[in-house]
């Protein structure tokens, strides 16, 4: 399990770009949001991303995902075709799972 607090950077690994040292830092949480500062030395972008959960009534759940970020450097701007495929796939991959997680609720 994977505990995220404020302050401690967080790897980064998996997914469809071949990379396990994306860095990330926790900048802010609440009880159900959490930023991430990028580290645009081991990052390929220079920004922060948010998430955020709410209770939007009814069984449903609101999901947020918000990313603000440049290239980090020319490398990220030379191949950011293929950088932007991959964390669209990855996104996409994160809010399918979120969804998918939040319909089996209902069934429990």
């Amino acid at each position: 399990m994977l505990v995220i607090r404020a302050g401690f950077p967080i790897p980064g690994g998996g997914g469809v770009q071949p990379v396990n040292n994306l860095l990330v830092k926790v900048t802010s949480q609440t009880a159900n949001s959490w930023m991430f500062t990028t580290d645009p030395r081991h990052h390929f972008f220079d920004g922060t991303i948010a998430f955020m959960a709410s209770d939007a009534g009814n069984g449903n759940v609101n999901f947020v995902v918000t990313a603000n970020a440049n290239f980090s450097g020319l490398f990220s701007r030379v191949f950011g075709r293929i950088i932007k495929w991959g964390e669209n796939s990855t996104w996409n991959n994160l809010l399918n799972n979120v969804q998918d997680y939040c319909s089996g609720l209902g069934s429990q």
